[in-house]
Parts: C-alpha cells; sequence; structure tokens
C-alpha cells in the first residue's frame, strides 16, 4: 500500500444518485430467503410429525351422516388419520340412531379404531281388544303401562306380555327393529273369569265372593274370576247360603235354583197358664204352632250334634210358656233348605 506523501493533492468525486432497482433487488433476494426458510421449517415439522404421529384407521359402522375428529393435531391422509399421542373424542349422528360422542387414546392397542352406533328404539304401537288398563313388560322387565304412555323397546327378539286385573295374562314374541320405527302389535285378550248364573228363592240375594261383595243381585250371571272360590248370598232375614266353586277362565256355570235358610216365627199357646212354680206336664198340655210348613223343620243342635223333631221342639215351648206364666212364648229358628247345586254336579253348601 503506498503511502500518502505531502505533495498528494485531493481531488473531489462527482456525485451519483443511487439506483432504486438495486434496493428492489436486495428486498426480492430477502423475501425469497424467507420463504425458503419457512418452507424447509414446513418440511421439517412434517417430517418430525410424521416420523413422531401413528397412523390410525376410525371406522364407525353404520356409515354416519356427519364425523368429526377433535383433540389434537391430526392428518388425514386417505382413510387414516395421522395423529400425536393423547386423547382424541370422535362425534358422529346419523338417522334412525343414538348419537356418537366416544372418546379414544392414541398410541392404541391397535391401529384399527371401531365404533359402532346404537340404533334408536322401536315405538310400539299396542291395540288391546278390549282396550283396557294393562301393564306392559318386555322380557320380564316392566316398561310401562297402556293406555297413556309412550313405549320404547329396544331392537332385538323380545318377548312382550301383557297383564291386567280381569284377563288372562298374553305374551307374543317380536322382531324389533328399532330406528324409532313403530312396532305394530294387535292383541285379543280373554277373560279370566268364569259366567256364573244363580238364581235364589226368594230373588234378591246379594252375591258375595271370597268374603267380598259384587254389588250384584239374584237372579244374576255374575263374572266370577277363575280359582277356587267361595260364593255367598246374603239377604235380610234370610240365613246365608253359601257354595265353593273351582273355575276355569271362559267357563258358563248355572247352580240350580236356590232357597235361602230362612228365618221364621213360631209361637206355641198353652190352653192355660199355672203358676210358674206348677209343675210342667208335657203330654197334657195342647199347643198349636202357627207355620204350616213344620212337618219340614229340623233344629240344627251344635251342642250334641243331633236334629230335634218338630214335635219335640213345639212342646219344649209349650213347657217354656207354662213355666213362665206366658199365654204365648215366640221363638225363632231355621228351616233348612236345600244346599246351591252345580247342574249335574254336588256343590256342597
Amino acid at each position: 500500500m503506498s503511502e500518502l506523501r505531502d505533495d498528494d493533492a485531493i481531488a473531489p468525486a462527482e456525485f451519483r444518485r443511487a439506483d432504486p432497482s438495486d434496493a428492489v433487488g436486495e428486498r426480492r433476494f430477502s423475501l425469497a430467503s424467507v420463504g425458503v426458510a419457512v418452507a424447509l421449517l414446513v418440511v421439517a415439522m412434517i417430517a418430525i410429525f410424521t416420523f413422531i404421529a401413528h397412523p390410525v384407521l376410525i371406522v364407525v359402522t353404520p356409515k354416519p351422516d356427519t364425523f368429526q375428529l377433535s383433540g389434537g393435531p391430526s392428518f388425514a391422509i386417505g382413510e387414516r388419520f395421522l395423529l400425536l399421542s393423547g386423547a382424541y373424542r370422535v362425534e358422529s349422528t346419523l338417522a334412525g340412531h343414538h348419537p356418537l360422542d366416544e372418546l379414544f387414546s392414541v398410541p392404541a392397542e391397535e391401529d384399527v379404531v371401531r365404533f359402532e352406533m346404537r340404533p334408536l328404539p322401536g315405538r310400539l304401537e299396542l291395540e288391546l281388544t278390549p282396550d283396557v288398563d294393562a301393564e306392559i313388560r318386555v322380557d320380564g322387565v316392566v316398561i310401562g303401562r297402556h293406555p297413556g304412555e309412550s313405549l320404547l323397546i329396544e331392537p332385538g327378539e323380545r318377548e312382550i306380555s301383557i297383564h291386567t286385573e280381569r284377563y288372562l295374562d298374553a305374551s307374543r314374541r317380536v322382531l324389533v327393529e328399532g330406528l324409532d320405527r313403530p312396532v305394530d302389535l294387535a292383541v285379543e285378550l280373554e277373560p279370566a273369569w268364569a259366567d256364573v248364573t244363580i238364581a235364589t228363592a226368594p230373588p234378591g240375594a246379594e252375591i258375595h265372593v271370597d268374603g267380598e261383595p259384587t254389588g250384584v243381585r239374584t237372579p244374576a250371571t255374575a263374572e266370577i274370576l277363575a280359582g277356587d272360590r267361595v260364593v255367598t248370598l246374603h239377604l235380610p232375614g234370610h240365613e246365608p247360603a253359601r257354595a265353593r266353586l273351582a273355575l276355569v277362565p271362559s267357563q258358563q256355570l248355572t247352580l240350580d235354583p236356590s232357597s235361602l235358610d230362612t228365618t221364621v216365627a213360631v209361637k206355641a199357646t198353652p190352653a192355660r197358664s199355672p203358676p210358674a212354680a206348677t209343675p210342667v206336664s208335657w203330654a197334657a198340655l195342647p199347643f198349636a204352632v202357627d207355620a204350616a210348613t213344620l212337618n219340614q223343620i229340623k233344629l240344627d243342635s251344635h251342642a250334641h250334634g243331633a236334629a230335634y223333631h218338630t214335635s219335640v221342639f213345639s212342646l219344649f215351648l209349650v213347657a217354656l210358656a207354662n213355666y213362665t206364666g206366658s199365654n204365648s212364648v215366640s221363638a225363632s229358628f231355621r228351616i233348612l233348605r236345600p244346599s246351591m247345586h252345580q247342574r249335574g254336579v254336588t256343590v256342597k253348601a
């Protein structure tokens, strides 16, 4: 390098304005460099993501109308997704099915994650004849009552049973498709009672079954639930009449006309009224009894298990009248009429 001497002169240089095209070129070069760097960074990130992500195939059956995957970064490649480790949520909808909302974790035990959309229940459209109140069960489990409630049944082969108070239980096996579609079922119920026709002499006796009044009076045809039943007839001024019946559903039964045990008054009148201390002479005392059917009368003695004829009972009344000094003595006892009979079969009253 030459040294500057004292005699060297410094001459002024000519001024020249900078060219703007040079700055534009420098900026273009700078933007291009940034773009290249960003692209390289993206490629590097994709490469890293691809390297550390897990390929997962998500299968939803049946094929949904909508599908949404959330929970973390994901990249779809065909039918598979590249997913980082973590928790993800699948949400899907399909007409006639319950919405799908399920979680799964990555990495999974398998690279295929399967989900199944459950169909909605079917709607039971039940028609009963007669249309009575009934409890409805599906596979033994109560699901509601008919009518008035919406009855839903899960898809599959199901046993539908119908339970009422006065009809036989009915059951049907049906194949339920589900998908919120109706399940039409018509059932004709069979009576759980027997029709028992009862007449009495005199009429107007109230019919009781197993001690409970039915509100029906003879002559009538009573609907009595099947089984072993005790039928009792009640009429004021008369002893109850009873019959034990073994009834089956839909049986038509007629009981022979029944006469109720009757409570009647009998009066014995002695010829004279001696003092109370006078001994009783049974044979010497005439008597009169104002009942035309005394020859049919029997006095049921539960204490001795015996039956006393009319003459004995009447003499007793006469003796009692003489002993007490009364002109007459009245008493009441039962006229035992024939028991009820089932046609062709005798039924113990």
